[in-house]
């Protein structure tokens, strides 16, 4: 028995050594089927280009967020970048700066000078951002505060660049518990997403911050995750848009439109929320699609309201570094 089995071990060993070696070619490195590429982050103001997350090194570099014109051959790398951030940037009015929030920091970029500062800190953290239509304030939201702080340490402050002051920003008397910020390119009104005694509603504020109303008053079915806006200055079309969660164990997220002149609330079924992000004049969102040379998740446009059918473009794909 034993000396059958020492000579089978042999032939095996024999044949394997005998085995002709592999001559495949290498096959390239392909991201794995249906992984996320890109994230969106934001149009620029004039909507002839955009921002958005690479997760993955490839041939544009490495990791980070990008800035892409529609004239560009490839995107710009801008800072690093993760899977949770940034997840939404603000430009200042002149368009030569963003902000945004990295690791619940505030961090400028100046896409002139290729330099990335933080402004200030705060241990409450710092979120949505928004940099307002007078190039010197931005408005932020804290996210947390502590047993022995002040109530107005925490909801939605603004910060000067030139004064450094930070205030907090009162709503009925209380500091506004507002995210999801956003301000009109058009006419620099802001949109907060404010969670009150009556549940979430969408609050607005005329630039100075000195008048805040309601948009869409409370009480709304769901939690409201972020805001836009979308301008139109062929038709003087202007709306806050929102996303709607109503939780539950289901993806069941909506998108909303609330017009500023009738305060009609219509649903956008085109723009997917929380990260598909809409134009500046509301005629195309940038959101994410499968590439079908790799099944990679990238970055496509697609129209909206077009007669002719919505129309849909890849603006991004993946290639080995």
């Amino acid at each position: 028995m034993n000396c059958a089995y020492s000579a089978l071990v042999g032939l095996v060993a024999l044949s394997l050594s005998c085995s002709p070696k592999a001559t495949a070619p290498t096959v390239a490195l392909q991201p794995p089927a249906r992984r996320q590429i890109d994230w969106p982050v934001a149009w620029t103001p004039d909507g002839g280009g955009f921002l958005f997350r690479r997760l993955v090194a490839s041939k544009y570099g490495p990791p980070g967020l990008y800035l892409l014109g529609f004239g560009d051959s490839e995107p710009r790398y801008v800072m690093p970048a993760t899977l949770l951030w940034p997840k939404t940037a603000s430009f200042s009015p002149d368009r030569l700066r963003f902000v945004v929030s990295f690791g619940l920091e505030l961090q400028i970029v100046d896409l002139e000078t290729n330099t990335v500062t933080m402004p200030f800190y705060t241990p409450h953290g710092a979120d949505y951002p928004a940099w307002l239509k007078d190039g010197r304030r931005i408005v932020y939201s804290r996210v947390s505060s502590f047993f022995q702080d002040p109530p107005e340490s925490a909801g939605t402050h603004v910060f000067d660049l030139e004064t450094k002051l930070d205030i907090p920003i009162l709503y009925q008397g209380s500091p506004l518990g507002g995210f999801g910020t956003s301000v009109s390119p058009a006419t620099g009104q802001i949109a907060f997403a404010h969670f009150g005694p009556q549940r979430y509603h969408v609050l607005l504020a005329d630039p100075e911050l000195s008048v805040i109303s309601e948009i869409v008053p409370p009480p709304l079915p769901g939690a409201i995750t972020n805001t836009q806006w979308e301008y139109d200055s062929r038709t003087g079309k202007h709306q806050v848009l929102f996303s709607l969660d109503p939780g539950g164990l289901t993806p069941s997220q909506r998108t909303y439109a609330a017009d500023l002149l009738t305060h009609n609330v219509t649903l956008l079924p085109e723009v997917r929320p929380p990260f598909d992000r809409i134009s500046p004049d509301g005629s195309s969102v940038l959101t994410t699609g499968v590439d079908p040379r790799d099944s990679s998740v990238v970055l496509f446009i697609q129209s909206i309201g077009n007669p002719l059918g919505q129309v849909s473009r890849q603006v991004t794909r993946w290639s080995p570094p």
